[in-house]
Parts: structure tokens; sequence; C-alpha cells
């Protein structure tokens, strides 16, 4: 699919997925407990809004300047 030209890739301006993996177990354990009413699928889009944002804020406080710095540049290119 990805060779048709209708599908693009999406690409967001930094690589959040290590953000959303680092605080999404955290954050859904957090919804659980403060919300034990809500169901799974209000908890799966409350977590992934909440990791989302947080792995967003991560990207541009932290992670993309530990990136910029020049003897991490090879580990964070690597990734890509």
């Amino acid at each position: 699919m990805m060779s048709l030209d209708i599908v693009k890739p999406l690409h967001l301006p930094g690589d959040f997925s290590y953000g959303v993996y680092v605080v999404g177990w955290p954050v859904q354990n957090t919804f659980a407990n403060l919300f034990p009413k809500s169901g799974i699928h209000t908890n799966q889009i409350m977590t992934f809004a909440c990791a989302f944002s947080l792995a967003v804020i991560s990207w541009f406080l932290i992670e993309s300047r530990v990136c910029a710095r020049r003897r991490f540049r090879i580990i964070c290119d690597e990734e890509k």
C-alpha cells in the first residue's frame, strides 16, 4: 500500500514514538486508578491523548536537544 501515490506516510516534526512508549504505561495505569468506572475505550483515548502530548513535550524540551549534541548524533540518526 505504501507504493500507492494516494497513501503518503505521515511525517511529524519529531520522533515521538519513544516518548509514547515510555509514558504510555504509567499514564494508562494512572487513568485506570483515577477513573475505574470508565470503559476501556475511554481509557485508551485518554491515555493516547495524554501520552502523545507528553511525548511531544519531551521531544522538544529534552530529546531533540540531546540528539543535537555531537556525540549523541550517531545514536539518534540510527533510530530513523
